[in-house]
């Protein structure tokens, strides 16, 4: 056996394409959203992209990103319509997660004045590895970028107004919208290259998200091929380690077991866990039949990271109640959206490694953080709260 493992780790030492990966693995290790563990993190894009696009933010750029970004998009695409010239970019207002009502939130929503009443108006949507959320509406389906593009045309409808609607992702998949432009993250990169800032803080964080931008576009462009190279080499020896790694699901289901299913109602899939109080089913009529409906506590495990969260709806009376309370018993930060859910963020993201040498000391220990943060947050909702959560 050992000489075996001792070939295996030879002929990976000598294998140029196993070297290739671990450089490219190594190449972004510095980057500050990897280091911040916000690498994947949708939220955290639309908040940098807000930044940039903003003339009014600290960076000095001034409408320089702006008008590069609108510049290139329509030399790109050749786009007569996005003719921008007689528009003040330099004063345009720019704001993130913008509320737009019943129709939900805009992760990023731009409003320039311009001459004659004509204005410019864009939206963008961002995903890096979700799916368009989908509605039903008057028993009909509708996404995300449909439901955003019937609100801004309804909103804005004057012949003179410009009106862009984005969808930004890292490959430009199409929206289910045919009046949203895709738009791929290299697009995003390319304007970035352009800008000659002069403040070297900014030139900084500008590579950084260089840096950042391109590490995504690396894993679908050229690590999944490679990692595919290397797999076909050594199939049968990557097919046994696997076998014995610890599964992250059966990781869950035992942690999930452990919890006090006396108090809590608990629901958990391969990489989550959901808590609320039985409780609250029993005593506020609020059944399993109505569970988004009521709020809860989250525990997501991805990309070798867990993150817990307590998640309300997008709308409606949880997120009025969530949004408007007075009494803060925890910090409003906007983790993500998801499946018409608002999850936000309570403990900060840790690395999740299963050891199978203290495995049982890990499961108790998560249970302790799950179980503490579940009775800290739940005893400081009251009977007053629930009461506001009924539609």
């Amino acid at each position: 056996m050992d000489n075996s493992i001792n070939d295996f780790e030879q002929r990976l030492s000598l294998d140029k394409d196993f070297a290739e990966l671990r450089n490219n693995l190594k190449m972004n290790q510095n980057c500050i959203f990897n280091i911040i563990c916000k690498e994947n993190d949708e939220l955290t894009f639309s908040r940098v992209m807000k930044y940039l696009l903003d003339p009014l933010e600290n960076h000095g750029l001034k409408d320089a990103f702006l008008k590069e970004f609108l510049s290139y998009l329509k030399n790109k695409y050749q786009n007569n319509s996005w003719n921008v010239e007689n528009v003040d970019l330099n004063n345009a207002k720019v704001y993130k997660e913008y509320f737009i009502g019943d129709s939900g939130r805009l992760d990023v929503f731009i409003e320039c004045k311009g001459n004659q009443n004509s204005n410019l108006y864009i939206i963008i949507e961002n995903k890096i590895d979700s799916s368009e959320n989908e509605y039903s509406i008057e028993g009909k389906t509708l996404y995300q970028t449909e439901i955003y593009s019937q609100w801004i045309d309804k909103k804005y409808s004057s012949s003179k107004n410009i009106i862009l609607k984005l969808f930004v992702t890292p490959k430009g998949i199409d929206p289910k919208s045919s009046k949203f432009a895709s738009i791929p993250f290299s697009d995003i990169a390319a304007v970035i290259k352009k800008l000659k800032p002069s403040d070297e803080n900014i030139s900084y964080l500008l590579k950084n998200i260089l840096c950042w931008i391109e590490e995504v576009i690396l894993m679908d462009d050229k690590l999944k091929p490679l990692c595919n190279q290397i797999y076909k080499k050594y199939k049968e020896e990557f097919d046994t380690i696997i076998q014995f790694i610890p599964k992250t699901a059966d990781f869950i289901a035992d942690i999930a077991e452990k919890l006090d299913e006396e108090k809590y109602n608990i629901q958990s899939g391969t990489s989550w866990i959901t808590v609320n109080p039985i409780e609250w089913g029993k005593k506020y009529e609020l059944w399993e039949g109505k569970k988004y409906t009521i709020p809860r506590i989250s525990v997501w495990i991805q990309n070798n990271k867990m993150n817990i969260s307590f998640v309300t709806k997008q709308e409606g009376p949880t997120f009025d109640w969530f949004n408007n309370s007075e009494q803060i018993f925890m910090k409003k930060e906007l983790k993500s959206t998801e499946g018409g859910n608002n999850f936000y963020n309570i403990k900060d993201e840790e690395d999740f490694i299963i050891n199978e040498e203290s495995l049982e000391e890990d499961i108790g220990r998560y249970v302790k953080i799950i179980e503490s943060i579940c009775n800290e947050i739940f005893s400081k909702i009251t009977d007053k709260d629930i009461s506001k959560w009924k539609a």
